[in-house]
Order: structure tokens, then sequence, then C-alpha cells
């Protein structure tokens, strides 16, 4: 995978997982402990979006998650597989102590990820194309240091 498609991937999984923790704050808001554990259909929105959120943090590429350890990468995807495996076995208090206490200072920051990789230029919608006239650029490149090679002789 090329850098810039590291770069184009990474931009989308934090907008993803942006996008999750505001979902779970908005859900919670006005919650109580005691409803997350009874209000089925919040409850099974909240997790969702834990698990979106988890699911993203596990596909960022290791060169960004090490660019940015002050994010808990392998936190947030341990928790995601925990829901995911265990979930016969979720407890509501950690579930509950992770949106109250640490889903808020995390969103600042995951907003300053991807508002700084917004600036990274996006692929083009054509993809084919992309990827036809990188690879015609490299062949161009080899074709000259053929030709270079030649003149060498």
């Amino acid at each position: 995978m090329s850098n810039a498609d590291a770069k184009y991937r990474d931009e989308q999984r934090v907008d993803h997982m942006v996008t999750a923790i505001e979902s779970v704050v908005a859900a919670a808001a006005g919650m109580t402990r005691d409803r997350l554990m009874f209000d089925d259909e919040k409850t099974k929105s909240i997790l969702f979006d834990l698990i979106v959120l988890g699911e993203a943090a596990n596909n960022i590429s290791r060169e960004y998650a090490e660019e940015h350890p002050e994010i808990p990468w392998a936190d947030i995807a341990g928790f995601r597989h925990k829901l995911v495996h265990d979930y016969c076995g979720i407890d509501y208090g950690i579930v509950w102590e992770v949106i109250v206490n640490q889903l808020p200072p995390l969103l600042p920051k995951m907003k300053e990820l991807a508002d700084s990789l917004s600036a990274v230029e996006p692929l083009p919608e054509n993809i084919g194309e992309f990827l036809k006239s990188d690879v015609e650029e490299q062949l161009s490149g080899s074709e000259v240091e053929r030709q270079n090679l030649r003149s060498d002789k």
C-alpha cells in the first residue's frame, strides 16, 4: 500500500472514530448507568457505535498509530473485541465508565487528528484512473532509467 493510500485510509478511520464517539456521547446524554443497562434500544445503539470505534482503531495503519501514541489505539480495539466476542459477559459498569470518563477527553484529540488528516489530498473518485496513472508514472521512470543505461554503454 502506498503512503497516500495509507493516509487516505487513516483519514477515513479517524473520521469514523469521531462520528462514533459523537454518536455515543449524544445517545448517552441525560442517561444514567441504570438506564444503560435496561434501555435495550439505546444500549444496542451505543454498543454498535463502540464497536465501530474499536474496529476503526484496529484498522489504523501501524505507522500512523506509532506517530500518535497519545491515542490508546490498542485499548480501543481491545474493548471492541471484548464487546464482540464476549457479548454475554459485557460489564455495563465498564461501558458506562468508558462513556462518561474516557470518550469525552478522547473526542477533541480525535477531532484534532481528523482536522490534520483532512489536509491530505484525497484519492480521486475514479481509483482505476489513479492507479493506472501511478503505474504509468512508475513505468515511464523505468523507461528513462533504461535509456540512461543504454547511453552509458
